[in-house]
């Protein structure tokens, strides 16, 4: 049976006369049951070289779509600038970065409630379409980000790069809409339908449970730390002797803070006393409030309660990834704006420090200013052809730690910051409050579950949490220096170990060996307890 009989087979009607291709085929159709399309026309719109088809379809009209009320502060153009007018800043000469930025939240939501107060109104019920990820999203605003451009320019080579992007986009939403398997929906199975229609399947899914993905993270978490044996626990690290080389951050000006706030992203968060774009709009008024809070932060040592709390948004980790699965989400952290601007301060100046004294691990290309992915390719890619040309055998070990980020221990963090890192008296002070009693809560779609505390990690998301990491990996490189014949090469928590040899070397093999047990035993074990 041909495909034309086929489909009449089903009593579908088609409406294509006429090439749809550039090389003069009909390869696109249009196929209808029960309904009239009329005014088919296939038209080149230069992206493809297949045409676009357009016709009209009578269909009845549909039910009203669903709505939902919401609440919020709804903004206008004037809003920053009535609200700037509103602003004065509240007196006191209480130095406490808690009471200060308890005040600082009360005065702004007082403003909030009079220039924009909370209103309640009715919007359209989106309707969940589970397989449109972030990550489509992403690639659908690049393309419409290029699309604009082209028009713009009519370049040539604007062109080529939409139908790239496109053609990624298309293979994107085939890869997360298409395979449906039983093992993805399982109320899917003997359901034709579902196969037929990815979206209905998907929609069968199970939502994501703020509570239980709550549970769910601290789980592992306790699940990867009790996985490492009692016996690795055991066996403590060298501690070098550093010189002290930060013992206190300094505090910065107005003109400093304005720029580094100019400078950053705006962000979405529900813990949010102003949304990030008003916050920068009304900086100029807000802008010494705002320094005398991270100004006592700094010289205290102490970090206010209000930055420490997090809201966890469940993000997939690739888009192919079953999200029906806990496991296939990962914990991003959202945290208020002006925690980050604090955090921004600090991260300066330790950064500045780490340069001048050359903490660093100089085999480290993680979350470090003029390294990236390409030079560890480049070393590592380097060192093994050059072995090879010189007639060596090499052997390449890759290894990657489980919840890394997540499996930190703050006692030990603080302890490496002290004695790997050289840090000291308020610096260190504030780095301790900054990691005590810190809590977080998981949201998902409107849904928020209840706070917990966070022992362990740091939070993705935050802008120390990677400076942070790198610091706690430095025990790592004293481990791995003291094999001599073993390189290595770090992008954050992903480890390279490599070694060369003659072909008739291979008892060297022993020595990568060793070296691994080495990591197991010690400097594995230290990494969590």
């Amino acid at each position: 049976m041909n495909f034309s009989s086929l489909m009449d087979s089903f009593s579908f009607t088609q409406h294509v006369s006429g090439p749809t291709h550039t090389r003069g085929h009909t390869l696109d159709l249009v196929f209808t049951l029960g309904l009239n399309a009329d005014s088919v026309c296939p038209e080149d719109v230069y992206i493809s070289d297949h045409h676009c088809i357009f016709f009209n379809l009578s269909v009845s009209a549909s039910p009203p779509p669903s709505r939902r009320m919401v609440s919020s502060h709804f903004l206008n153009e004037s809003t920053a600038s009535n609200f700037s007018a509103a602003f004065d800043p509240p007196c006191s000469s209480d130095n406490d970065p808690d009471s200060l930025t308890s005040q600082f939240n009360e005065h702004c939501l007082s403003i909030m409630d009079n220039i924009c107060p909370v209103k309640t109104r009715s919007v359209p019920a989106v309707n969940l379409t589970p397989w449109f990820n972030h990550s489509l999203h992403s690639l659908m605003r690049q393309c419409r980000k290029i699309e604009c451009l082209w028009k713009k320019t009519h370049f040539h080579i604007h062109l080529l790069h939409l139908k790239d992007l496109l053609t990624s986009f298309n293979s994107a939403v085939k890869t997360r809409g298409f395979p449906i398997s039983p093992t993805w929906c399982p109320r899917a199975k003997g359901t034709p339908r579902c196969c037929l229609t990815p979206s209905a399947a998907l929609s069968l899914l199970p939502l994501l449970q703020p509570l239980s993905t709550l549970s769910l993270f601290v789980d592992k978490i306790n699940k990867v730390r009790s996985s490492i044996s009692p016996s690795a626990l055991s066996l403590p690290l060298p501690t070098p002797t550093r010189p002290i080389i930060l013992d206190s951050f300094a505090p910065v000006s107005l003109p400093e803070l304005t720029k580094l706030v100019d400078s950053m992203k705006t962000s979405a968060c529900p813990l949010h006393i102003l949304p990030s774009s008003l916050f920068k709009s009304a900086f100029q008024s807000i802008g010494p409030s705002v320094l005398s809070i991270i100004n006592a932060s700094l010289v205290s040592g102490q970090v206010p309660a209000y930055f420490k709390n997090a809201v966890i948004d469940p993000l997939l980790k690739k888009p192919i990834v079953d999200p029906s699965l806990h496991s296939s989400f990962r914990p991003i952290s959202k945290l208020p704006f002006i925690s980050k601007i604090l955090e921004k301060v600090v991260a300066k100046q330790l950064t500045a420090a780490l340069d001048e004294h050359n903490i660093y691990d100089c085999f480290q290309s993680g979350f470090r200013r003029a390294h990236s992915t390409e030079t560890a390719l480049l070393r590592v890619s380097n060192d093994l052809l050059t072995h090879s040309d010189a007639g060596d055998c090499s052997v390449l070990v890759l290894l990657d730690l489980t919840a890394a980020f997540d499996t930190v221990d703050h006692h030990l963090l603080l302890e490496r910051l002290r004695d790997w890192v050289g840090l000291s008296g308020t610096a260190l002070e504030w780095f301790s409050s900054y990691l005590s009693e810190c809590s977080f809560s998981v949201a998902v779609s409107k849904f928020r579950s209840s706070t917990t505390s966070l022992a362990h990690g740091v939070p993705q998301g935050s802008v120390l949490a990677p400076l942070l990491f790198l610091l706690y990996m430095l025990p790592l490189q004293h481990n791995l220096s003291s094999f001599k014949g073993i390189s290595h090469h770090l992008y954050a928590d992903d480890i390279q170990l490599y070694i060369s040899f003659k072909p008739h070397e291979t008892s060297k093999l022993q020595l990568l060996h060793t070296c691994l047990d080495s990591i197991k035993t010690g400097w594995l074990g230290a990494f969590y307890s």
